[in-house]
């Protein structure tokens, strides 16, 4: 609507029609001209305010839409009273909180990018500064005692294979983020890859004489996802609560029914943590207990991983922890029939 236009041209019709009026009164004018003239000043003005006022008007409205695009929100709709003024007056206030919002956004990634860039570097500084230590005790005289070279090469080798770990891992965050994986959801039988994490964790817990153990409760068998990824998601829960666990306690993967969907829960009777930590745990490189974690060989990745795994499912990552008593983690998958087609298992 081209209100500023019309209210323009009206004005300026009145105006120019009462003054022809006037003159008509006292000359012998026909009362014709008055309104004649009217309604050409009117649509002349009209037209000057439509192209010099109104379009441009509208330019800018469009260029504040535009920028609300831009920064991702949806056409919003705006309340149409009054003139095209009023209208810029609101879509510029909604385009102001919009950019407010963005800034923010910014200012939060880059205060995140900074803790992150910070993260890393402590991250990848403890081994290499050990590397280099056990390196140059190695190679000033150590490299041909027999009691000591053995040991130094092996603490290499160690925090060399940290080191790769931390690597796959931020691969893995960075790939997850970015979206660059797509999910292949399909059913398959939960049981199987309960046992394939308990085999492939069973040496490291069976150092610490901690029990791995499994439960599936009858007609959850079978859950939609991709295998691979929650084959993972087990994988780094289990890991956890190896690495976090007392020596002698246990680590139980279940599954149980919950309405349409399955609860699989990842339950260990180890250290537990603080409510406070809790919300925390997700978070890349946070620790509950940094110098446990580090000397296991511990990233600090592996909840993050499950967080956005889990979040590509459409899931979430239920924990509930008591200190001195352990912690059980779980989510929801999609419970689902036994196809026709699988094989026995």
């Amino acid at each position: 609507m081209q209100r500023i236009a019309m209210k323009t041209a009206l004005t300026a019709a009145l105006l120019a029609g009462g003054a022809c009026l006037l003159v008509a009164l006292f000359t012998r004018i026909s009362y014709v001209w008055p309104v004649c003239v009217a309604v050409a000043v009117g649509l002349a003005m009209y037209f000057v305010m439509h192209r010099l006022v109104t379009q441009r008007l509208q330019s800018v409205y469009d260029a504040l839409s535009a920028i609300r695009r831009e920064q991702g929100y949806a056409e919003a709709p705006i309340d149409n009273s009054g003139d095209e003024i009023d209208r810029l007056i609101r879509r510029g206030d909604q385009t102001r909180y919009a950019v407010r919002n963005h800034i923010a956004d910014l200012s939060r990634a880059d205060s995140y990018r900074r803790e992150y860039v910070g993260d890393v570097s402590h991250e990848i500084k403890t081994p290499v500064f050990a590397i280099q230590g056990f390196a140059e005790t190695l190679l000033n005289g150590a490299l041909h005692d027999p009691e000591v070279n053995r040991g130094f090469v092996q603490k290499i080798l160690h925090h060399a294979f940290r080191l790769n770990t931390l690597a796959k891992d931020l691969g893995e965050i960075s790939r997850l983020e970015t979206g660059a994986f797509q999910l292949d959801r399909e059913p398959f039988f939960a049981g199987q890859v309960f046992d394939e994490v308990k085999e492939s964790l069973e040496h490291a817990a069976r150092k610490k004489n901690i029990r791995l153990r499994s439960q599936i409760h009858p007609g959850v068998e079978w859950v939609d996802g991709d295998r691979d990824q929650l084959r993972q998601v087990l994988v780094n829960l289990v890991d956890n609560a190896v690495k976090y666990n007392n020596n002698g306690g246990y680590v139980e993967i279940a599954a149980q029914p919950s309405e349409e969907f399955v609860r699989v829960s990842v339950e260990d009777n180890g250290i537990g943590m603080l409510e406070e930590d809790v919300p925390r745990v997700t978070e890349r490189f946070f620790r509950v207990d940094k110098s446990r974690s580090r000397a296991q060989g511990g990233t600090g990745l592996g909840l993050s991983i499950v967080k956005h795994i889990l979040g590509a499912h459409g899931a979430t990552l239920d924990i509930q922890s008591t200190p001195g008593s352990g912690t059980t983690f779980s989510f929801l998958l999609p419970a689902v029939e036994r196809p026709v087609s699988a094989e026995a298992v």
